[in-house]
């Protein structure tokens, strides 16, 4: 892996993860009952993701227009399964980091709401009692939430491959033939 690939699949992982995040945000707005507030504060957060994504175009399209130059082809599509990998991989560990980030933004709601400067809640964050927090808050999922995550993709796949199935199971082959044509 060059370091070109690299860096989009970097910028890729911070875009998903970021995105997953904004359910925790969600969250954190509603338990607090700020949901403004919150809003506002994953705004700025929010801005670190759309900035990953004004380079990752830019980067993306200098790596397809050089391969088309080499006569690569072949390459492009490893990139671009690479990158669909490292965009699964950031929606999973956003998703197990859901619960840490909730009591997170949970937390900087109340500081930000109090004090209304970004720049205390960040010298708070990293002060000893923010750090100290930050080690204390770390949650993992419970294995409930798990459970009922695994049987609703189940469901979602389930149902996304029997419409196929059915078609499938109901239509000659010279029928499904002239459906591709």
């Amino acid at each position: 892996m060059d370091a070109q690939l690299f860096i989009i699949c970097g910028l890729t992982f911070v875009i998903h993860v970021i995105a997953t995040l904004a359910y925790a945000v969600r969250i954190a707005g509603v338990r607090t009952r700020r949901i403004a507030v919150s809003f506002s504060l994953f705004g700025i957060i929010a801005l670190v993701s759309r900035t990953a994504n004004s380079f990752q175009g830019p980067f993306i399209a200098k790596r397809v227009e050089l391969d088309i130059a080499r006569h690569l082809e072949g390459g492009l599509l490893g990139d671009f399964r690479l990158f669909l990998i490292t965009a699964t991989a950031a929606s999973i560990i956003g998703t197990l980091l859901i619960p840490t980030f909730q009591r997170y933004f949970s937390r900087a709601v109340e500081h930000f709401q109090a004090n209304r400067s970004l720049s205390r809640l960040l010298l708070h964050i990293f002060s000893r009692g923010g750090i100290n927090y930050l080690r204390d808050g770390a949650r993992v999922p419970s294995r409930q939430n798990i459970a009922q995550l695994a049987a609703r993709v189940k469901q979602v796949v389930a149902s996304l491959m029997q419409p196929e199935a059915v078609y499938l199971r109901r239509s000659t082959p010279s029928q499904r033939l002239s459906h591709v044509r």
